[in-house]
Formats: C-alpha cells, sequence, structure tokens
C-alpha cells in the first residue's frame, strides 16, 4: 500500500506541476492597478457593497410551479435609438403578473443569437414542457428562477429570431447599446423592482459581460457560464488544434448577409 501511495503521489506532483507554474496568475488581481479604476479612483473596489442583510425579499418560494402558474406572453420592443423591435418572450410567476404592481421583483435578463425560444409541431409540443415553448439549453435554468420568485425576459439580439434589424457581428457594439435599451424597458414594467441580474450560457454569456460593462444602475449581478474572450485560443484553435467540425456548423448558423473570413 506504501507504494501505491508513493506512486500516487509522484503522478499528483507531475500533474500538478503546470498548474503550480501559472498559480500566481490565478491571485486575487489589484484592481487599483487597472487604468480605469487609476482614472476613476472614487469607484468603489472592496466589494464592500455586497454586505449581509441585503439579499431583496422575494414571494414564497416553491419547489416547482403547476402548469398555468408562470405566465408567459410575447412583446416587440422598439430600440431607442433607431426603432428596431427586438423580440422579447416575458415569463412570470402567476402571482406577480396578477398583483397589479403590487409585488414587484428582481429580473433575470438573458438574450441569445440561437432563438429564445421554440413551440414544436403538434402532437409533440404536448409531450414537452406542457405545450409551452421551449428554450432548449435555458429552460431548466428559466424555470428554476421562475420557481425562486424572480421575473425572467429573454431576448432574440437584432437581426436574430423573431427580431427586427440586421445582425452584424457576433457581440456588436449596437448589440451591445440595445441591451441597455432592453434594460431601460425592464426597470419601466410594473413587475419590475428595478433590480436585473444578467444571465447566459456561451455566447449569451460573452454578451452578459459586454451587457454588464455598460456599468448600467439596474445591474445587481451577472452569471455568466463558459464564455470566451479569445476566439482563436477557445473555440478555433484550443491547444493549437483546428477544431473544424465546431467551426463548421457553427458558421454555418450565421445568417446569410454575414461575411466570412
Amino acid at each position: 500500500s506504501s507504494v501505491r501511495g508513493c506512486r500516487a503521489a509522484n503522478r499528483f506532483a507531475v500533474i500538478s506541476r503546470p498548474f503550480e507554474r501559472v498559480s500566481h496568475l490565478m491571485e486575487k488581481p489589484d484592481l487599483r492597478n487597472i487604468p480605469y479604476f487609476q482614472k476613476n479612483a472614487n469607484v468603489d473596489v472592496t466589494d464592500a457593497h455586497w454586505r449581509q442583510g441585503t439579499a431583496i425579499p422575494l414571494p414564497e418560494r416553491k419547489r416547482r410551479l403547476g402548469r398555468g402558474q408562470v405566465i408567459r406572453y410575447s412583446v416587440l420592443v422598439p430600440m431607442k435609438n433607431d426603432g428596431v423591435s427586438l423580440a422579447a418572450d416575458i415569463l412570470l410567476p402567476r402571482s406577480v403578473a396578477e398583483s397589479q404592481g403590487q409585488i414587484r421583483v428582481p429580473t433575470v435578463f438573458h438574450q441569445t443569437r440561437y432563438t429564445r425560444s421554440l413551440r414544436l409541431r403538434k402532437p409533440w409540443r404536448y409531450l414537452v414542457m406542457g405545450g409551452e415553448p421551449i428554450d432548449v439549453v435555458n429552460s431548466p435554468a428559466k424555470r428554476a428562477f421562475l420557481v425562486a420568485g424572480y421575473a425572467v425576459v429573454s431576448v432574440d439580439v437584432r437581426g436574430t429570431g423573431a427580431s427586427e434589424g440586421i445582425w452584424e457581428a457576433s457581440w456588436s457594439d449596437q448589440e451591445r447599446k440595445d441591451s441597455g435599451h432592453m434594460l431601460d424597458w425592464i426597470v419601466q414594467q410594473h413587475w419590475s423592482n428595478g433590480s436585473v441580474a444578467l444571465y447566459g450560457i456561451s455566447y449569451d454569456a460573452a454578451a452578459a459581460l459586454r451587457t454588464l460593462s455598460l456599468c448600467h444602475p439596474a445591474v445587481v449581478a451577472c452569471v455568466a457560464l463558459f464564455p470566451f474572450w479569445d476566439v482563436y485560443r477557445t473555440i478555433s484553435f484550443p491547444g493549437g488544434v483546428p477544431l473544424r467540425r465546431f467551426l463548421t456548423v457553427w458558421v454555418r448558423s450565421y445568417p446569410a448577409h454575414v461575411e466570412h473570413y
């Protein structure tokens, strides 16, 4: 057993060496060395504003929401700068929707280029989500948010899904500006208490982080799962190996008018 233990220890040492070399990169950075914070000395970089006891009160939580307990509707939200409308799904716990503004809750804001929801053809639609439109990737998370008492707003970014306009490129400046207009719209709704959490996975996560950079006063949290910053290293040539299959499928999903390089 001692021999096995030594062998295991040696294997662990070999595996851990690369991580030891980069461990200094994982240390918490001093934000005061970043130019933005040097120019804006009044910005709080200590996270002291995240204090205990400031949690937003929510309606009574339930483990699951039965049929009819979620109110869903779709709207077209016009953007302030050019009037282009974005298609959005609004999902509310029934108690919130029927309170006529008496119950106001935080909102989870999700934006995607992969279609915010879809409805299956009959009779298959009745086998999934009780016939309700589904989001193949995010439906479980959206249900969890609703069970916790949050409102959920899911939007197709400009030029994708049912939204108007032209999708120029991934995470374009216009897409970022649109998200700011959506936040303005959300906080004006009768069910909103003025607090918004950003949420997304993969492309949607990077979009959430782009929205976060607006520093909109309504945003109090951001849940960005599996985003990527360097498209070359993370999804094009990870480890120097071309990821041809993924790139082929991903590029084919681009609108026809987008030029490929």
